[in-house]
């Protein structure tokens, strides 16, 4: 295999931009993953309400208990997919120029605008960095939430399958 030529590599995406890409791109299949999660577990829980069966006493309230239970899981783990679908409104840029829209300043002023956007241009491998930076740390929350209402979800169900086995 032959070594690429200049326009080759020029072609190829610099460190940095891949770095915000992916970064990009897991924000995006999080987000996805996390309103179809979402979604499929507000349907489910419908199917998931046990009925009880009339018993009295202590098997009732076992089985109230493990409904109980069940019901607070899944209300976590939606409250966990909506907090990874929401946006991210502070900020956590690591250098001195913004990374993001939420960082400008509130009021329209040209002037200070150039400048921030010649800042950010005057050294844009570090923005990118920077980019790169906050948009991983976004990519990552994200998905530790999905992890978390994962794992919710499934406790959830559990949950509702000993309630149901006992009514």
């Amino acid at each position: 295999m032959s070594a690429p030529t200049s326009s080759a590599a020029a072609a190829l995406p610099s460190a940095p931009r891949y770095l915000v890409d992916q970064a990009e791109n897991a924000i995006d299949r999080a987000d996805r993953k996390a309103a179809a999660l979402g979604a499929a577990s507000i349907a489910l829980v419908s199917l998931l309400d046990p009925k009880g069966a009339g018993h009295h006493g202590t098997l009732q309230a076992a089985t109230d208990a493990f409904v109980a239970a069940g019901r607070f899981s899944w209300v976590a783990a939606v409250l966990a997919l909506a907090a990874a679908v929401r946006p991210r409104l502070r900020s956590a840029a690591p250098g001195s120029h913004p990374v993001s829209f939420f960082e400008l300043p509130e009021e329209y002023d040209p002037d200070q605008l150039r400048s921030l956007v010649a800042a950010a241009a005057g050294d844009g491998e570090d923005w990118l960095l920077a980019q790169g930076h906050v948009l991983g740390r976004i990519a990552v929350a994200k998905f530790r939430m999905i992890q978390m209402a994962m794992a919710l979800l499934v406790l959830s169900a559990l949950m509702y399958v000993l309630g149901s086995s006992l009514s």
